[in-house]
């Protein structure tokens, strides 16, 4: 299985982002956990956005949510 982990901060330091790359470090074989590292690059809602208008980076974030078997937030 796969899973996308999402950390809810931005900050570089971040103790919740380091508590998931040890838990993708730590996943039994057979599950894949893959930690979501750009959220700071992700532009606030804008439906201005949408379609081709779409920055790189938010196709990215959808693709990668699309392709998972689950989140960890």
């Amino acid at each position: 299985m796969n899973f996308l982990a999402i950390s809810g901060s931005a900050r570089q330091a971040s103790t919740n982002t380091a508590l998931l790359e040890v838990m993708a470090d730590m996943a039994p074989s057979g599950m894949q956990v893959t930690v979501f590292d750009f959220l700071q690059q992700l532009p606030i809602f804008s439906p201005d956005l949408e379609g081709a208008a779409m920055p790189d980076k938010v196709r990215e974030f959808i693709d990668l949510i699309g392709a998972v078997d689950g989140l960890i937030i």
